[in-house]
């Protein structure tokens, strides 16, 4: 029998797509042993079989996340844009449980590009109405900010995670890294914030392995005023200098996120490795697409990218949400057109 995308499957990564540890803050410690037992009843929940006590527990653990992340907005971990992005996202989710989509590869890998694809289109939307002045080049470019890595051009498809790519974005603005990560265990030591400074930059580097990151350590970005001096960065000028670390812990803690998502739909066995690499190199060929190609009118460098781009499902999801009309319609009605004609959306020409 084929498993299904369920409600206890929507609870679950966003279970592990905050990591429950967050909500121990605003919770109290008892919090996360509670919620862990709590979720497990949940684990198995499906929206046709549920009764008044299931939905009232399901209700109960939404409000508590949407509680933490107004909390997290008004400490600073998040922004509103991001908060709105995690909303989109579980929305979505939750309307494909409702009708218990068949956990198989196409359907999920279609379902993950869509959701994907409409969040960034529904931020671009939002943004170019708040800031009416700005161009959809310079909005895009924002919106993409956290799955960019500008590595060596071999490497363009070598797979990144969200948080090992924002660290490592950072080390190339600022003159010696090594030099950083001293700055910034003195400063937690200095501030008293931990009783042992940890080894940043083994963390770093288990990340940048795959290895999942971890809320505490994070959390010391948030909690410590770990901003480098002036001297430390490549830049000269003052505002670049300041811009760069805002940049770094805007990123950090959605990238936190995004990390933890991956990371828990192939743990789940939602979706495989392979598709998780395909999402997130197919994100950046798009940025990469529209950048150079279109912005800079520099085609001889997208050329490079064009046949890996049109073979990748989430690249040809974001052309057609994005450039084309894919986002007016609607989740349901996709995942009936994808069953129905398994390459939609179509690969463009």
């Amino acid at each position: 029998m084929t498993e299904v995308f369920n409600i206890g499957k929507t609870i679950k990564i966003l279970a592990n797509l905050i990591s429950l540890k967050t909500l121990n803050d605003p919770e109290g410690a008892d919090f996360y042993q509670a919620t862990k037992k709590q979720i497990e009843r949940m684990e198995d929940y499906d929206i046709t079989k549920m009764k008044e006590k299931d939905f009232e527990r399901y209700f109960n653990f939404v409000k508590k996340v949407d509680n933490w992340a107004e909390w997290a907005k008004t400490k600073g971990y998040l922004y509103g844009y991001q908060q709105r992005a995690m909303s989109d996202f579980y929305l979505l989710m939750f309307e494909v449980a409702k009708f218990n989509m068949p956990i198989e590869k196409n359907m999920t890998e279609h379902f993950f590009c869509y959701a994907i694809a409409k969040v960034l289109y529904n931020q671009i939307q939002e943004y170019m109405k708040i800031n009416p002045e700005e161009s959809k080049y310079d909005v895009m470019y924002w919106c993409f900010a956290t799955f960019e890595f500008f590595g060596d051009d071999n490497k363009y498809l070598t797979d990144y995670n969200p948080i090992s790519s924002t660290f490592t974005l950072l080390t190339r603005w600022v003159k010696d890294i090594n030099q950083l990560i001293k700055y910034w265990e003195g400063q937690i030591d200095k501030q008293g914030k931990r009783e042992n400074p940890p080894n940043i930059k083994d963390y770093i580097l288990k990340w940048q392995k795959g290895r999942s990151p971890s809320w505490k350590i994070i959390k010391l970005f948030f909690d410590n005023d770990l901003c480098p001096p002036e001297d430390y960065f490549i830049f000269k000028e003052d505002q670049l200098k300041r811009d760069a670390y805002k940049t770094f812990k805007g990123n950090l803690f959605f990238s936190f996120i995004l990390t933890n998502l991956f990371d828990s739909l192939v743990k789940e066995n939602i979706i495989t490795d392979e598709t998780r690499i395909m999402i997130r190199t197919g994100t950046r060929l798009y940025y990469r697409d529209f950048y150079i190609k279109r912005r800079m009118d520099h085609p001889e460098y997208s050329e490079k990218f064009e046949e890996e781009a049109k073979n990748n499902l989430m690249f040809r999801t974001l052309c057609c949400m994005l450039d084309g009309e894919l986002s007016q319609i609607s989740v349901e009605k996709y995942l009936l057109n994808v069953c129905e004609h398994p390459e939609y959306p179509i690969l463009l020409d």
